[in-house]
């Protein structure tokens, strides 16, 4: 766009209709413009080979990355961007027949000598005023085409005004977002209603001016057959008046409204087809994803299973701390006389006694015990660390999804905005200002220049909360447990996430055989506080 806009610029300043300050502007933010673009293409390899070292692919492998879910946000057809540089294109060619061919070399005497260089210029702007209708041809085929996308977005907008009017009762019930987010229009889906009908009078209007283009070619080519054949029987002051009011500035008059339509036409695509971008609904709320995280994490039941484990080793522990009552039995029983096998009761002995091991002298077992109780309390207060943490998680997850979503929204409204300051804008200098015999402002180039960054900083913004929005939903399903993945190991998109949408449904929870409830639990055995440790 700024590369037409700066011919645009150069056209009007050589013919007097603006300063040179309006021209230098324009280059100065063209070219600026043009090293970011390099800086950030470069910025984009670089990132792409890190990204093919961090797979551990050779460094010399030629990776592609397939972005089939951005193209959503082609909001102009390459079709259409090679059109408009094929006008660009068609601009610079028919002024470089001009200069070179049509141009007295003596523009102070108002007369241009007949011969094969004009007859040579005239027959090539006959052949670029076939190439300018073949354009218009082409621009009137998109035109057309841009009213299916008109079409799709009359077709979407009661789903669009639904999605609106549900968010907004989302907020209105949510503590996650501030209520200042209902206190203006930034959620107020009306301008949906008129907004096929503006950007529909947009292309009957379009449509009708490249009729009349239409003629204008056909008045053009008419002009240039009655120079070729009848421009040798001209005088000098004649064939020059004849070039001025009927060949030089014609076509490039009609090719920079050509250039106009063009863009104007771009941007209703841009309003058409950011309306129809829709986001993947996340309804879900904190208790709701807390509880179906603690049902299908496993990190969190490995979590519990710890805390029970500590709880089991408490118990273990507390076996050693019973008392001990053994009953012993003790005896003998001798020979009589030499023989070694003759054995008599009369010579044998018994003896029974009872033993009993007291809790207050087991020092070292009651210490273990007592360090158990610190390593469960421990562990019980590690583990409601963890799901206050885990809470938190979901809280701010969440709080981002649903600003998202209202960012998302706002960023369509100034993207409509910024498609009609651009428009006027370009509007503004379409205006011939040699007819009022003034120059245009000074500040035009900067206005208009202005107008475009805005544009692009929207339509920029509205592809960053979409990437933000996906990355957090994405994150959203593996924090709930329910994230499956194919056998690439890519995510497998499950749309739509909450329970009124059926995800995670019932068969996606998680079949824990032990659901334990870890709750705080007291000891049946105690110490005698009394007893030293």
């Amino acid at each position: 766009m700024r590369s037409t806009r700066l011919k645009l610029f150069e056209s009007f300043f050589e013919a007097g209709f603006i300063d040179f300050n309006n021209v230098q502007t324009t280059k100065s933010q063209f070219y600026r413009e043009i090293t970011q673009l390099i800086d950030q293409e470069a910025d984009y390899d670089g990132r792409l080979d890190g990204f093919t070292n961090e797979l551990g692919l050779p460094p010399d492998v030629e990776v592609v990355i397939n972005g089939k879910e951005l193209e959503q946000f082609n909001l102009i057809d390459e079709e259409m961007q090679a059109l408009q540089n094929a006008i660009l294109d068609q601009q610079e060619d028919v002024g470089e027949i001009i200069n070179n061919s049509l141009r007295a070399e003596q523009p102070q005497l108002l007369a241009i000598e007949w011969g094969p260089e004009v007859e040579k210029g005239l027959k090539s702007l006959r052949q670029e005023a076939t190439l300018a209708k073949q354009l218009l041809d082409q621009l009137s085929m998109e035109a057309s085409s841009a009213r299916e996308d008109v079409k799709e977005l009359i077709e979407i907008v009661p789903e669009r005004q639904a999605a609106i009017k549900t968010l907004r009762e989302q907020i209105e019930d949510n503590p996650l977002v501030p209520a200042s987010a209902l206190n203006s229009d930034l959620l107020d889906g009306t301008y949906l209603d008129q907004l096929p009908n503006l950007l529909t009078a947009d292309l009957d209007d379009i449509d009708q001016r490249l009729q009349e283009k239409e003629g204008g070619i056909l008045l053009f080519r008419e002009a240039l057959d009655s120079l070729i054949e009848n421009g040798s029987a001209m005088d000098d002051e004649q064939l020059y008046q004849e070039l001025e009011d009927k060949v030089i500035s014609k076509l490039p008059e009609l090719l920079i409204k050509l250039s106009n339509d063009a863009l104007e036409l771009s941007l209703v695509l841009t309003s058409a087809r950011a309306e129809t971008i829709t986001l993947v609904p996340v309804d879900l709320s904190i208790d709701e994803a807390y509880k179906i995280a603690s049902e299908n994490r496993l990190d969190w039941m490995n979590e519990r299973a710890q805390v029970m484990d500590q709880y089991r080793l408490l118990a273990f522990n507390a076996d050693g701390l019973e008392s001990d009552l053994s009953l012993q039995l003790s005896g003998s029983i001798g020979n009589t006389g030499d023989d070694p096998f003759r054995f008599r009761d009369t010579t044998g002995t018994l003896r029974a006694g009872l033993a009993w091991d007291a809790p207050i002298t087991r020092l070292r077992e009651r210490n273990i015990y007592r360090q158990s109780l610190l390593e469960y309390q421990g562990r019980l207060r590690s583990y409601y660390r963890y799901e206050d943490q885990q809470y938190l998680s979901f809280k701010n997850s969440l709080r981002s999804i649903m600003l998202q979503k209202i960012n998302f929204e706002a960023s369509r409204k100034q993207l409509q905005v910024a498609t009609r300051n651009v428009l006027y804008q370009r509007t503004k200098i379409q205006e011939p200002p040699g007819q009022q015999g003034n120059t245009l402002d000074p500040q035009t180039a900067q206005r208009l220049i202005s107008s475009l960054q805005g544009l692009q900083g929207v339509q920029d913004g509205l592809l960053a909360v979409w990437v933000g929005y996906e990355i957090n939903r994405s994150q959203l399903d593996l924090a709930l447990g329910t994230m499956r993945i194919d056998e690439n190991g890519a995510w497998i998109d499950p749309g739509a996430i909450g329970p009124i949408h059926g995800y995670p449904s019932e068969e996606t929870e998680g079949d824990n055989t032990e659901d334990e409830t870890v709750e705080e639990a007291e000891p049946s055995d105690t110490v005698n506080e009394d007893n030293e440790t």
